[in-house]
């Protein structure tokens, strides 16, 4: 999970919520925090994080944009 925001965001159903952030503890949901999806590849994405840019190994993308997409990207 990639999000440009240092958390998951406040509005996040209060039922999905903890279970997203379970798994996240547990390992088995790897988040990215403050950071965005630089290039997406056949079978990798490039970040760039906190960290500095990652290149990931990757199968699929979802692009979950939000409400009001910003179509740019």
């Amino acid at each position: 999970m990639v999000y440009r925001g240092s958390q998951i965001h406040p509005n996040v159903k209060y039922w999905v919520r903890p279970d997203v952030e379970n798994r996240i503890k547990s390992g088995e949901i790897s988040a990215y925090f403050n950071s965005r999806v630089l290039d997406i590849g056949p079978d990798f994405v490039v970040l760039d994080t906190p960290r500095g840019s990652q290149r990931l190994r990757n199968d699929f993308v979802f692009a979950l944009t939000g409400y009001h997409p910003t179509t740019i990207f």
